[in-house]
Protein backbone atom coordinates (compact mmCIF):
# COMPACT_ATOMS: atom_id res chain seq x y z
CA UNK A 1 0.00 0.00 0.00
CA UNK A 2 2.80 2.49 0.71
CA UNK A 3 4.12 1.89 -2.79
CA UNK A 4 0.62 2.34 -4.23
CA UNK A 5 0.22 5.64 -2.40
CA UNK A 6 3.41 6.89 -3.99
CA UNK A 7 2.08 5.94 -7.43
CA UNK A 8 -1.28 7.62 -6.91
CA UNK A 9 -1.51 11.38 -7.49
CA UNK A 10 -2.16 13.52 -4.47
CA UNK A 11 -5.75 14.60 -4.07
CA UNK A 12 -6.42 17.89 -5.73
CA UNK A 13 -3.42 17.49 -8.02
CA UNK A 14 -4.28 18.46 -11.60
CA UNK A 15 -3.32 15.67 -13.95
CA UNK A 16 -4.12 17.73 -17.04
CA UNK A 17 -7.16 15.61 -17.82
CA UNK A 18 -9.89 17.72 -16.30
CA UNK A 19 -13.03 15.72 -16.97
CA UNK A 20 -15.45 18.46 -16.00
CA UNK A 21 -16.86 20.25 -19.02
CA UNK A 22 -16.66 23.99 -19.30
CA UNK A 23 -19.95 25.83 -18.83
CA UNK A 24 -19.86 26.75 -22.53
CA UNK A 25 -19.51 23.12 -23.60
CA UNK A 26 -22.28 22.03 -21.25
CA UNK A 27 -24.57 24.74 -22.62
CA UNK A 28 -23.74 23.76 -26.19
CA UNK A 29 -24.73 20.14 -25.56
CA UNK A 30 -27.89 21.16 -23.72
CA UNK A 31 -28.87 23.59 -26.48
CA UNK A 32 -28.82 20.95 -29.22
CA UNK A 33 -32.27 19.59 -29.95
CA UNK A 34 -32.56 15.93 -29.15
CA UNK A 35 -34.07 13.56 -31.68
CA UNK A 36 -34.76 13.46 -35.39
CA UNK A 37 -36.19 16.36 -37.37
CA UNK A 38 -39.83 15.47 -38.20
CA UNK A 39 -39.72 17.13 -41.64
CA UNK A 40 -36.62 15.15 -42.60
CA UNK A 41 -38.14 11.90 -41.33
CA UNK A 42 -41.32 12.53 -43.33
CA UNK A 43 -39.38 13.31 -46.51
CA UNK A 44 -37.26 10.17 -46.17
CA UNK A 45 -40.28 7.98 -45.38
CA UNK A 46 -42.14 9.27 -48.44
CA UNK A 47 -39.09 8.54 -50.62
CA UNK A 48 -38.65 5.05 -49.18
CA UNK A 49 -42.34 4.19 -49.54
CA UNK A 50 -42.27 5.26 -53.20
CA UNK A 51 -39.14 3.15 -53.73
CA UNK A 52 -40.47 -0.05 -52.18
CA UNK A 53 -43.85 0.33 -53.89
CA UNK A 54 -42.19 1.25 -57.21
CA UNK A 55 -44.47 4.24 -57.74
CA UNK A 56 -44.20 7.96 -58.33
CA UNK A 57 -47.67 8.56 -56.88
CA UNK A 58 -47.84 10.70 -53.77
CA UNK A 59 -49.03 8.82 -50.71
CA UNK A 60 -51.22 10.74 -48.29
CA UNK A 61 -49.73 11.03 -44.80
CA UNK A 62 -52.70 9.21 -43.29
CA UNK A 63 -53.19 6.57 -45.99
CA UNK A 64 -52.58 3.08 -44.61
CA UNK A 65 -49.58 1.44 -46.26
CA UNK A 66 -51.41 -1.83 -46.94
CA UNK A 67 -54.39 -0.09 -48.54
CA UNK A 68 -51.97 1.82 -50.77
CA UNK A 69 -50.58 -1.48 -52.07
CA UNK A 70 -47.72 -2.35 -49.74
CA UNK A 71 -47.33 -6.06 -49.02
CA UNK A 72 -45.39 -7.86 -46.31
CA UNK A 73 -42.23 -8.17 -48.42
CA UNK A 74 -42.18 -4.46 -49.26
CA UNK A 75 -42.87 -3.62 -45.61
CA UNK A 76 -39.74 -5.56 -44.61
CA UNK A 77 -37.78 -3.65 -47.27
CA UNK A 78 -39.19 -0.35 -46.02
CA UNK A 79 -38.25 -1.02 -42.41
CA UNK A 80 -34.77 -2.14 -43.46
CA UNK A 81 -34.24 1.14 -45.32
CA UNK A 82 -35.62 3.16 -42.41
CA UNK A 83 -33.48 1.33 -39.84
CA UNK A 84 -30.35 1.90 -41.92
CA UNK A 85 -31.11 5.58 -42.63
CA UNK A 86 -31.88 6.51 -39.03
CA UNK A 87 -29.47 4.01 -37.42
CA UNK A 88 -32.17 2.46 -35.28
CA UNK A 89 -32.97 -1.16 -34.49
CA UNK A 90 -36.51 -1.56 -35.84
CA UNK A 91 -38.87 -4.49 -36.15
CA UNK A 92 -40.35 -5.14 -39.60
CA UNK A 93 -43.75 -5.37 -37.89
CA UNK A 94 -43.71 -1.64 -37.07
CA UNK A 95 -45.59 -0.94 -40.31
CA UNK A 96 -48.52 -2.82 -38.80
CA UNK A 97 -48.28 -0.97 -35.48
CA UNK A 98 -47.78 2.40 -37.20
CA UNK A 99 -49.56 1.87 -40.55
CA UNK A 100 -49.25 5.36 -42.07
CA UNK A 101 -46.43 7.75 -42.89
CA UNK A 102 -47.63 10.13 -40.18
CA UNK A 103 -47.88 7.42 -37.51
CA UNK A 104 -44.49 5.94 -38.38
CA UNK A 105 -42.91 9.40 -38.50
CA UNK A 106 -44.30 10.27 -35.06
CA UNK A 107 -43.02 6.98 -33.66
CA UNK A 108 -39.52 7.38 -35.12
CA UNK A 109 -39.19 10.97 -33.92
CA UNK A 110 -40.35 10.00 -30.42
CA UNK A 111 -38.01 6.99 -30.27
CA UNK A 112 -35.06 9.09 -31.43
CA UNK A 113 -35.49 11.34 -28.40
CA UNK A 114 -34.64 8.36 -26.19
CA UNK A 115 -31.42 7.48 -28.01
Amino acid sequence: PAMMQQMMPAQGMDMGGDMSASPEAAQSVAAKPKGLDPAFVRKQLMTFVKDVMATDDELELDSPFMEAGMDSLSSVSLMSMVAKEFQMALSPSLVFDFPTVRALEDHLVEESKNM
